[in-house]
């Protein structure tokens, strides 16, 4: 693995450890495997993930239930932003 993708990792699991807010998902830990030169992240149980819940045939969100799911979007990134685990030149812009 080339050194630029290794700073990467490093770096996006620093950011996952520094995150505490209740809408991310905890880094719980970290497992290696010289075995199989795998790096596996262990993250808290979660009953579903909103693109499962997306992607489910038949499913529509009410507009009360988007409303909610965007103030919980941009809480996140609001926290996330403001613990300065990533600065605002690192948001998408568009």
């Amino acid at each position: 693995m080339d050194p630029e993708s290794v700073r990467f990792m490093a770096r996006e699991i620093r950011i996952l450890r520094k995150l505490n807010h209740p809408n991310i998902i905890k880094l719980e830990g970290i497992i290696t495997s010289s075995v199989s030169r795998s790096l596996y992240l262990v993250f808290e149980y979660m009953d579903h993930d909103l693109v499962g819940l997306a992607a489910t045939p038949g499913l529509k969100f009410t507009e009360p239930q988007v409303k909610c799911l965007l103030q919980q979007l941009v809480a996140m990134i609001i926290a996330t932003v403001t613990e300065s685990c990533i600065g605002t030149s690192r948001l998408p812009t568009s």
